[in-house]
């Protein structure tokens, strides 16, 4: 069942087709062979009936002129000496029965249509039955003058009638038939043995070249075809390693490219990280130096403008940092840490950030 539902190979199905075709031609041409060797051997056995017939019309001229019986029964002897002959019979002119031997001639017989010549008068299942008509002038020794200006017409005295049986032609039949089938039946082995073997030579480099497909479809490298095999085989192996030099130069420009712009990247995220804590650095000098002028008796209005310019150097210090995460993100060091936070702290920052310029422009602006 598993065979049946699983797609044949491409060796089995060249074997299926092969097998059910060379199995249809060999039992076609016995039956043709057959049928035509059963033609042949027929139509020898009928013509030696014929012959059989003349021969026994020919014997049997005194019999039938002399009306005896005796005479009749050397020549009915031997035309029962014939292969297969079976039955005899001598027939007047006014088809009264001269003499019968072996088995019954008389098998429906018509006897008013018999010929003047020899003829196949009835066939049957089992038999032929040959008629032939006898004439005065077969009388042996004697010819006809050469002075007769016309020669006198041969006079029917009779007939014969022979009865031929078909059982060796049966039996050369079924011999015929059989002999044909093992003969087929041979040749078509020898046959299917020597197409098995030159298909096998044809499937064998498809085989390897489909284990190489899979070996490269999983991944692996270096995959080659042998070439060997047919020219058009040949030219798929070509094919095939020529497909994968080029996938394999392509895989490694691609890891060229990659390797190029994980390094780049790298040095980017490395120079952010510099740059970044380099500006860390003075930012936070600045930042300091802001603290201690807020903390040396400023009017409300210069604490005011070093309040803002400590919150922008604190936002740009917090930018940094930012740079600095984009930089362990790249890298994989990333780690969340959660930060409480004030709202209206923050919008009253990003206010008083945003008041000078809304100040030149003439605009109001408001603390939350």
């Amino acid at each position: 069942m598993r065979f049946i539902l699983k797609r044949p190979s491409f060796l089995q199905q060249l074997a299926v087709t092969f097998t059910l075709g060379i199995i249809c031609l060999s039992l076609l041409s016995s039956f043709a062979i057959s049928k035509l060797s059963y033609q042949i051997v027929r139509d020898k056995l009928v013509k030696q009936g014929y012959q059989a017939t003349e021969t026994f019309a020919g014997q049997s001229t005194l019999a039938l002129l002399y009306a005896s019986k005796e005479n009749a029964q050397e020549p009915a002897r031997a035309a029962l000496a014939f292969p297969d002959v079976r039955g005899v019979a001598i027939y007047t002119q006014d088809y009264t029965p001269l003499m019968s031997q072996g088995e019954s001639v008389l098998e429906n017989a018509d006897r008013q249509t018999w010929p003047q010549q020899v003829q196949l008068d009835q066939e049957t299942e089992k038999a032929w039955y040959f008629v032939a008509p006898v004439f005065a002038r077969s009388v042996v020794g004697q010819n006809e003058s050469p002075f007769v200006a016309s020669p006198q017409k041969p006079e029917l005295i009779g007939f014969v009638r022979l009865m031929m049986s078909k059982e060796k032609l049966k039996a050369m039949k079924d011999n015929i038939l059989y002999s044909n089938l093992a003969v087929s039946a041979a040749f078509a082995v020898v046959f299917l043995l020597f197409l098995y073997g030159i298909t096998k030579r044809l499937t064998i480099p498809l085989k390897h070249l489909a284990n190489k497909m899979r070996r490269a479809q999983a991944g692996e490298q270096n995959v080659r075809a042998k070439v060997r095999g047919p020219r058009d085989i040949i030219d798929m192996e070509n094919a095939f390693n020529s497909m994968m030099s080029v996938l394999e130069t392509r895989e490694r420009q691609l890891e060229k490219a990659r390797d190029s712009a994980l390094e780049s990247a790298q040095l980017k995220g490395e120079f952010a990280a510099n740059v970044s804590h380099e500006l860390r650095t003075p930012l936070n000098a600045v930042l300091g130096m802001l603290e201690l002028l807020h903390d040396m008796g400023l009017s409300s209005k210069q604490t005011e403008y070093v309040t803002v310019a400590r919150n922008a150097g604190e936002a740009l210090l917090k930018l940094i940092e930012d740079i600095l995460d984009f930089s362990r993100i790249e890298a994989g060091m990333l780690k969340l840490q959660p930060v409480d936070f004030v709202l209206h702290e923050i919008l009253d920052e990003v206010v008083g950030l945003l008041s000078g310029q809304a100040q030149r422009k003439g605009l109001e602006s408001g603390r939350c």
